[in-house]
């Protein structure tokens, strides 16, 4: 009669425990967010936005108008966005973003980059 293989509690304790730690700061990270700017009635909403670097932002025009979201500082913008079409990028490290509508420049919004997940 075969008996059957049992550990001692305390190695089954450490294993799980050192298994667990695993991944290190990987881990630690959470996941990209996406985040979602609608463009309705000549502006953007939210207006303004906090993320993190390596973030999805989505902008969706709602409006019956085309509009762009630009940054000219850093060189990014959208193609001319007509009613219901969608534009992302992802988020840039750094501090903040201002952009604008190349069409409407009194559309302001700005993005706020915290760090990275």
């Amino acid at each position: 009669m075969s008996r059957p293989l049992t550990l001692p509690f305390a190695f089954v304790v450490g294993a799980v425990l050192l298994l667990a730690g695993c991944g290190g700061e990987r881990a630690a990270r959470a996941a990209p967010t996406t985040h979602v700017v609608e463009i309705r009635a000549m502006a953007f909403h939210p207006s303004e936005l906090r993320v993190a670097a390596g973030d999805t932002i989505v902008w969706v025009n709602r409006d019956v108008l085309a509009h762009t979201a630009t940054d000219s500082a850093s060189g990014w913008s959208s193609p001319a966005l007509e009613m219901g079409a969608r534009w992302r990028t992802i988020a840039p490290e750094g501090d903040t973003v201002r952009y604008t509508c190349a069409f409407h420049p009194v559309m302001e919004g700005r993005i706020i980059v915290d760090g990275r997940r």
